[in-house]
Formats: C-alpha cells, structure tokens, sequence
C-alpha cells in the first residue's frame, strides 16, 4: 500500500509540476496562486519521502520475520523429525539441504532489500537537496553568474 501511495504521489508530483507555465500565467483550473502550487508540490514531496520510508522499513520488517520463521520451523521440524527418517538421511545432508534453502532466501532477498533502502535514501536527499540546499545556494549562484555574464560580454566585445 505504501509502494502504491508513495507512486502515485510522485507522479502526481510530476504531473503537476508540468502545469508550471500554466500556474504562473493564472490560466490553470487545479491553482489558484503560485503560493498554493509550491505548498502542495511540498506537501507532495515530503508524503512521498515518508511513504518511501514506510516502505522500506515495512519490506525489511517482514523480511527479518519471515526469515526468523523459516529458520525456527525448519530448525523444529529437523530436531522432531523420527529417528528411522534420519537414519535415511544423513546429518550431512539435512544440514546441507537447510542452508542451500537458507542461502537462497538469503541470496534473493538481501540485495532488493539494499536496492529498496538506496532508493529511499536517494529520495530523503533529494527533498534536503530541493528543500534546504537549493535556496540557500541558488542566489549566491545567480549573484556570481551576472559578474561572469558581464565579463563574457565585456570579453566579447573586445575580442
């Protein structure tokens, strides 16, 4: 449900970014001002991080308990098992058939659950970087970019 609400909530995002020119020039239907476009592109951003983050820790959640589970049943099921069984069977090769299931599951999952936690990570950055970052450095940016703007002029004029 997380995954779905965190998508769809970026898309939303995009979508309504689009109608940029269309906010600024007053000719859009969904906002009224520009100050109401930017508080819910904000709102936006920030569910979708939460949800993001919701995500991840609920996917590692359920992973650590089925993992948990697998590990208790299977170990219960091997200790109950009857003597005539393990006679047909080695310990050898019941150990060896419990961690072959066991570096499966481990094998699969343990890189998606990495995937999915760089990508929640990547998200969180991006709002800091969007939120606290951009209006801090964009106008020394742009107070440094018009002295340059001048010189390249000056520069060609010369020349």
């Amino acid at each position: 449900m997380s995954y779905i609400a965190s998508e769809t909530l970026y898309a939303l995002f995009v979508l309504f970014l689009n109608n940029y020119d269309a906010v600024k020039e007053g000719t859009d239907p969904t906002f009224s001002s520009l100050s109401s476009f930017w508080v819910t592109l904000t709102i936006m951003s920030a569910a979708t991080v939460l949800f993001q983050i919701v995500r991840v820790f609920l996917l590692n959640l359920c992973l650590q308990l089925a993992n948990e589970s697998l590990h208790n049943r299977t170990l219960e099921h091997v200790f109950k098992a009857q003597a005539l069984e393990m006679d047909r069977m080695g310990t050898k090769e019941i150990m060896d058939k419990y961690s072959a299931d066991l570096g499966l599951l481990d094998a699969g999952t343990l890189p998606f659950l990495s995937g999915q936690f760089i990508v929640g990570t990547v998200c969180c950055i991006q709002v800091i970087t969007i939120a606290v970052v951009n209006p801090i450095i964009l106008p020394f940016a742009f107070c440094l970019a018009l002295p340059l703007f001048l010189w390249y002029l000056y520069c060609n004029d010369i020349l």
